[in-house]
């Protein structure tokens, strides 16, 4: 009868650590399932940052955007600003297809603005940027330029606001 007690105590014993070691399997696979879901996560939000930047970038610095600047002989285009008749698209910002965007200037309204979607998901990533931006109705001329840049006349800033999500 001894013989038996011990061997049910071996084999329970057995049975505790095999729990044991299933049990610590399991959380170890549960942690390894979190931390694969953080390190997507972490991707996800740096690629819209990556996206958002760059589209920052564009909306300052894009021919097709900003304003130009004539005379008899050259003509250039003035970053930071925004012609009101500009065409904004998610094209002219460099935004990828999978992506939405929302693109407003407080007072103008922008005529050809196809970047003006509305982010629904309240809990959804976004990347925000607000930022001044100089508004023409069209083509600044020299002595204009040199006006704004010397100081002479200061052009009226705008606060525009920049809105990227994933879709």
């Amino acid at each position: 009868m001894i013989k038996t007690k011990k061997g049910q105590i071996v084999i329970l014993d057995v049975l505790f650590a095999v729990v044991i070691i299933i049990l610590m399997f399991f959380l170890l696979m549960k942690l390894a399932e979190v931390q694969v879901y953080k390190i997507n996560s972490d991707k996800q939000i740096e690629k819209l940052n990556n996206v958002g930047t760059l589209a920052f970038k564009k909306a300052l610095n894009n021919p097709q955007i900003n304003c130009k600047v004539v005379d008899s002989v050259n003509s250039f285009y003035l970053p930071g600003t925004i012609q009101e008749s500009a065409v904004i698209t998610k094209k002219t910002l460099g935004i990828p297809g999978d992506y939405n965007c929302s693109f407003l200037i407080s007072g103008v309204s922008i005529s050809s603005n196809a970047c003006n979607q509305v982010l629904t998901d309240t809990n959804a990533e976004s990347y925000n940027v607000d930022f001044n931006v100089i508004t023409c109705s069209g083509n600044y001329t020299k002595q204009n330029y040199f006006k704004y840049i010397t100081g002479d006349r200061s052009p009226s800033s705008k606060q525009a606001t920049l809105k990227i999500w994933r879709s």
